[in-house]
């Protein structure tokens, strides 16, 4: 079962390609719970967010969140990966840092705590398991030609899976377990960026978030652009097979169309949050054949409407309940009802800025987590990390700090506390 959720963004229509007449025709109707909720302003920010929210990863008393970012020159896409980790003992946001390096691409905990790191320094790509404060090198295990592979590759991104270690790169999915190394298979991400998606040149970078394992699938996220577009693409490890998710659903219009967030459920079902023309959201479940529960914003009802019910951009599961975040606040779906928790407002501001004057904050969920009994971490796309408690119906910021005032802290000592 796959559930997909899709959010705006801005395009130019093509009236002749339209997927809209088999969104309608997959729209089916949901109930929306009228009910008075609390509404939480965000606080007037003083600084922009030193941080893109892109995954938060659950580690010891807190979580480690994973912020990258891209930008393109020159036909070039230049990525910034930066980690964060906030200790929710603490209270307390820290700038992960390792010694000497030029730049971390994944970060992953194992079943004992202990961090998978991948990494480059002087120009080598390092893959480590640090645990109790020490680092064990585990690409020196790996046979000359996989050792060839993760020193030549672009770049590198892990999953763990059943206590198995996978490691992406554009060309093979290498695979470590019991202190072996083996490739499960090759394939050529660049080739299906040319061949399939028609890009003049390779769009291949880094994914925004580690990977996900789901039984021989690998689903990752490829971010294309600065304003954090995104496409969602799934490899077969047996056969080598490569997709790209709106192909596979059969929404190939020329809408702009762009992944913000997925997840695999327990029961295997796929969530996904993407965007799909100018300003309207799209919510979606799939199994053999979509089923359309929001179009434009609005969710159909057997007698009424209900216009811009939400614009959900990410989600997270508490037992068995879906909660997704969206631009105006927080909602449940309990089987067939959506039930608001909380409204949202002043999610856009104008922040001041001694050299450049004013700055444009917009904060859109990018992830989001329920840490406690009606308390939830929401980190932004675009910036922006934020704790709402629903008991005491507050919202504070703890990002909203200068980047220089953030403390650092060595990723091996993380594995010490």
């Amino acid at each position: 079962m796959y559930f997909f959720v899709i959010q705006p963004c801005f395009c130019q229509q093509n009236e002749d390609n339209s997927d809209e007449a088999k969104i309608i025709e997959r729209w089916r109707p949901l109930d929306f719970q009228r009910s008075s909720v609390p509404v939480l302003k965000l606080p007037k920010r003083k600084n922009d967010s030193p941080l893109f929210c892109d995954e938060m990863i659950p580690y010891k008393s807190g979580y480690i969140i994973n912020s990258i970012t891209s930008s393109k020159g020159g036909g070039k896409y230049t990525v910034t990966t930066s980690y964060y980790y906030y200790d929710l003992r603490g209270n307390k946001l820290s700038d992960l840092s390792f010694t000497g390096i030029d730049t971390i691409e994944s970060i992953i905990p194992d079943d004992s705590k202990g961090l998978y790191v991948s990494y480059k320094k002087s120009g080598s790509r390092i893959i480590s398991f640090l645990s109790a404060g020490v680092e064990k090198h585990l690409e020196t295990l790996a046979p000359s030609d996989i050792r060839m592979q993760i020193d030549t590759a672009k770049w590198l991104k892990l999953g763990y899976d059943n206590g198995n270690l996978y490691a992406l790169t554009p060309g093979a999915v290498i695979f470590y377990s019991s202190d072996k190394w083996s490739t499960i298979v090759n394939y050529s991400l660049d080739e299906f960026y040319v061949n399939t998606l028609k890009y003049k040149r390779t769009g291949s970078i880094l994914p925004t978030k580690n990977l996900v394992i789901a039984g021989r699938d690998i689903w990752f996220l490829q971010e294309v652009v600065q304003d954090r577009t995104c496409l969602l693409l799934k490899l077969d490890t047996q056969s080598g097979y490569l997709s790209d998710f709106f192909i596979s659903v059969d929404y190939t219009d020329n809408y702009f169309k762009q992944i913000n967030d997925f997840m695999i459920l327990a029961d295997s079902s796929l969530l996904v949050f993407a965007s799909r023309l100018m300003g309207k959201s799209l919510v979606l479940k799939y199994r053999e054949n979509p089923e359309v529960w929001i179009f434009n914003n609005v969710l159909k009802n057997v007698l009424f409407y209900q216009e811009e019910a939400m614009v959900a951009t990410t989600a997270t599961v508490n037992n068995d309940t879906l909660l997704m975040a969206a631009t105006n606040g927080i909602f449940a779906k309990y089987g067939d009802i959506i039930v608001p928790l909380v409204k949202l407002e002043n999610t856009h501001q104008d922040i001041k800025d001694k050299e450049d004057g004013l700055i444009d904050f917009e904060f859109i969920p990018r992830s989001m987590i329920k840490v406690a009994n009606n308390q939830f971490l929401i980190g932004g796309m675009f910036g922006g990390l934020y704790i709402v408690d629903l008991n005491k119906f507050s919202i504070k910021a703890l990002d909203d700090v200068k980047s220089s005032k953030v403390e650092r802290m060595d990723i091996l000592s993380l594995t010490l506390n």
